[in-house]
């Protein structure tokens, strides 16, 4: 099971020696990385979908996050880091309790064990009548 606390996104700019060191890797002058930034927060794995909520409108929503062969690291539907609040893992996909596909007994639809089944006792199916055509 995935922990469900938002994750609130945090950045901060580069320090001087970053920037030195970002021009030199990338052969470019310190000051071209003065509107840059790091995230700060703990950050999903690269390819990880998550839901994001957002400071425009609020909304949550999916988004997935990337780190490029650079190592820049970005939630794929926003390029402005300022717009994200938070971050969290998704939830485990829904499993049907009656699904015993990884299971050696069948749900009691399905005529399972004698000895019941540990998910579904109690579970009656439903007569819905009418005529079998």
């Amino acid at each position: 099971m995935n922990n469900f606390e938002w994750v609130p996104i945090t950045t901060r700019k580069l320090t001087k020696e970053e920037k030195e060191k970002a021009a030199y890797e990338w052969g470019l002058k310190p000051e071209d990385f003065d509107d840059s930034w790091l995230y700060t927060c703990p950050l999903p794995n690269d390819g990880q979908e998550v839901l994001v909520t957002n400071r425009i409108w609020g909304y949550v929503v999916i988004d997935t996050f990337h780190i490029d062969e650079e190592g820049a690291r970005y939630f794929e539907n926003y390029e402005d880091e300022d717009d994200l609040l938070a971050w969290m893992p998704l939830p485990d996909p829904y499993k049907d309790p009656l699904d015993h596909s990884d299971e050696s007994i069948t749900c009691k639809a399905e005529k399972c064990s004698p000895d019941g089944c540990k998910h579904c006792d109690g579970y009656e199916p439903i007569e819905f009548g009418g005529e079998e055509k």
